[in-house]
């Protein structure tokens, strides 16, 4: 067994965030429709296997906690497909949400308005 050292200048590990541009939360007609990426940014990033620099969809699956217009909330676990998820709600429901929070099981997203 050879042991190697590998000698670096500190840095950091940061969670990643969502895109604005290409993540949202919509209305549907019985759910909300979430889309959720990380946007591209330079340096390293290891978020999947094949490309990182470019829009990432969110790993899931996500916890997304659901806010109302009382500031009461409901919090879903949502197994997405390519970076979009659906919560269900009720019409009521549906119609007071008005912010979702999306996270990945280590804590990578961020809050969306919904639309």
């Amino acid at each position: 067994m050879e042991r190697y050292q590998i000698a670096s200048t500190a840095f950091d590990v940061a969670l990643a965030s969502l895109d604005a541009m290409s993540s949202s939360a919509v209305r549907g007609a019985s759910e909300l429709v979430v889309t959720a990426r990380t946007g591209s940014a330079p340096g390293l990033r290891a978020l999947r296997d094949g490309s990182s620099d470019v829009d990432v969809p969110l790993v899931g699956p996500w916890t997304v906690t659901v806010v109302f217009a009382d500031t009461t909330s409901a919090t879903v676990v949502v197994p997405p497909a390519d970076g979009v998820g659906k919560v269900s709600l009720s019409a009521p429901q549906l119609a007071a949400a008005v912010s979702v929070d999306v996270r990945d099981p280590f804590g990578n997203g961020g809050a969306l308005s919904v639309q």
